[in-house]
């Protein structure tokens, strides 16, 4: 932007001179010093403005690239205020994956019921995200390019505490194979998603 004020400056200059120039050239010999004469109040006139145009432009665009520079570093910590926040939620997907067997048994001989680890862990997807609520409207608006991994991944957590809910709520029955399957690897896209906003706010 501050280059771009300036380049604007030194072509208004530039054309200023230039019509001068071609004004006196044009005229005999004689005829200069009187164009150069009725041209000299305006110029003067013409280099106040100029330079007065000029100044304010430069402090805009310094202004400009300021305010650009405070966006830039407010996001960069509000992407690490959710960075800590999905750690939370992260932290919850590694313990589900700790209970795999326990949480969704698939073998038919082992009774069905929640146990004390696993009420406590379907409690533990029930989380708020605060930080998430507040910071999508402010990513929207300034276009953050991390914003779908963010969403992603909230998302992914999102659907994994609705089914662990009502996994709950059904008394942990026993599940086919392939549920457990896709419940699980639905945890693994959701922690692979976090791996990645981890590696960009470290």
């Amino acid at each position: 932007m501050t280059s771009t004020a300036v380049l604007l400056v030194l072509v208004v200059i530039a054309l200023l001179v230039a019509v001068i120039a071609f004004d006196v050239f044009t005229l005999g010999t004689k005829g200069r010093l009187n164009a150069l004469k009725q041209w000299q109040v305006l110029i003067g006139t013409m280099l106040g403005f100029v330079t007065g145009a000029g100044v304010l432009a430069i402090s805009s665009a310094i202004q400009d690239e300021t305010q650009v520079r405070r966006d830039r570093e407010a996001l960069v910590q509000v992407g690490t205020a959710l960075k800590v926040e999905a750690s939370d939620l992260d932290s919850v997907l590694a313990r589900a994956q700790l209970l795999r067997d326990t949480l969704m048994p698939s073998d038919p001989h082992k009774p069905a019921g929640c146990s004390g680890p696993v009420n406590e862990l379907v409690d533990a997807f029930q989380r708020e995200t605060p930080i998430y609520s507040a910071a999508v409207p402010n990513f929207v608006r300034v276009g953050e390019p991390n914003l779908p991994l963010f969403v992603s991944f909230y998302a992914g957590f999102e659907e994994l505490a609705r089914a662990a809910k009502q996994y709950g709520d059904n008394g942990c029955p026993v599940v086919a194979k392939e549920t457990v399957a896709l419940f699980y690897g639905r945890i693994e896209a959701a922690r692979a998603d976090f791996a990645r906003i981890a590696a960009i706010y470290k």
